[in-house]
């Protein structure tokens, strides 16, 4: 077998293999800082309890975006507890919440609910569900 012939038969494969791992290590997203996740969350939730509007924390230091439909509808947070302190779930970190919201008529209810926070590339904190 002449030499091209030998590169081709078993060079290639070892190229192609070569290859794609190296381009499989490139590095993906950063996962969320458990710490800085964690912080971030009870800063949003006491913005709340004063009384701030949602969108005030993308003016915040960091910047916060936040998505909490009860807040968006005008319910007032008067209390929360973290019921634990966070998992990761995919890239972010999900904190379990306990809240306890007063509706525009002045009802009060406690509720649960579940926060996945993202670190990086900024701060995004989404209310996912009810646990």
């Amino acid at each position: 077998m002449d030499f091209i012939a030998r590169v081709c038969r078993f060079g290639l494969p070892v190229l192609v293999l070569v290859g794609g791992s190296l381009l499989s290590c490139r590095p993906g997203p950063a996962t969320a800082d458990p710490d800085q996740a964690r912080e971030a969350l009870q800063k949003t939730l006491e913005a709340w309890q004063q009384g701030n509007l949602p969108d005030s924390l993308k003016n915040a230091n960091p910047p916060v975006i936040i998505t909490e439909p009860q807040w968006s509808q005008g319910k007032r947070l008067i209390k929360y507890e973290l019921i634990n302190s966070g998992e990761p779930c995919g890239h972010d970190w999900k904190i379990a919440v306990r809240l306890w919201l007063r509706a525009p008529d002045g009802s009060i209810a406690q509720e649960s609910g579940i926060y996945v926070i993202g670190t990086h590339p900024r701060i995004v904190i989404v209310r996912s569900e009810d646990p």
